[in-house]
């Protein structure tokens, strides 16, 4: 075999591997990268992959991943609005919170219309609707004194 049969590698690192179709780990992309007995190897190994699946798979997982770090972004935002489980002292309601959280990711009710091509977005009268049914209550203050400790 000559090194045209297994050509170099050319993977800029770990992850999917269009030639094999299949996810590569670092260690398996530095052997594949420096060892042409190594590509042989996985050459034949892979022989029998069905690589679009291989590819459909792993875009999936990628998707789902960036998908919870994005639900998981706007969790740590509601939370700087102090929205958590031990909350209830917020002014407004839930739609305000949401409004909030989304500006922190650029979405505008400009943004909104534009990607939806329709004038008005509907957003105010939502955030307005959700502050209505999903209001925070507000903590009255304690009419007691508090007590001195000495």
């Amino acid at each position: 075999m000559t090194n045209e049969d297994y050509p170099p590698c050319e993977c800029k690192g770990a992850g999917f591997c269009p030639r094999y179709g299949q996810v590569v780990p670092k260690n398996m992309q530095i052997a594949c990268e420096r060892s042409e007995s190594y590509r042989e190897m996985l050459t034949q190994a892979f022989a029998e992959t069905d690589r679009e699946e291989s590819k459909r798979i792993y875009e999936e997982k990628i998707k789902r991943r960036d998908e919870a770090n994005l639900v998981d972004q706007v969790i740590v935002e509601v939370e700087k609005e102090g929205v958590n489980a031990e909350s209830s002292e917020l002014e407004e309601g839930i739609g305000t919170v949401l409004e909030n959280v989304f500006l922190k990711f650029g979405i505008t009710s400009d943004r909104i219309e534009q990607w939806s091509g329709i004038g008005g977005c509907g957003c105010e009268k939502r955030k307005k609707f959700l502050n209505k049914i999903l209001p925070f209550i507000k903590s009255e203050p304690s009419i007691a004194p508090k007590k001195k400790t000495q």
